[in-house]
């Protein structure tokens, strides 16, 4: 085989080398994008459910404050009403 022969097909050969490690790059940048998109999601809801149990958190804590302090009048409208509010809060969509 003589050297115009050789170096074509060394060029194809390298060639289809560059082009199949493209197509597996491309693949993999793929699967990890389906990946991170799934974690972006993940996290997205594990926010929300912080969100909501520091809100259900804090409601408790205004009624438990209408229970223990609630003996006098302008006190227990005080709480009940922070009450009202923490309830307001934790229903409204996020």
């Amino acid at each position: 085989m003589n050297l115009s022969r050789k170096l074509p097909l060394c060029f194809a050969a390298v060639a289809l080398i560059v082009a199949c490690a493209g197509f597996l790059g491309l693949h993999s940048l793929n699967r990890s994008l389906v990946t991170y998109s799934g974690a972006v999601a993940s996290y997205g809801h594990a926010h929300e459910v912080e969100i909501m149990q520091s809100t259900f958190k804090t409601q408790v804590q205004e009624w438990k404050n209408t229970l223990l302090r609630g003996k006098d009048d302008a006190q227990r409208v005080k709480y009940w009403q922070a009450f009202q509010e923490a309830e307001r809060r934790g229903r409204q969509p996020s």
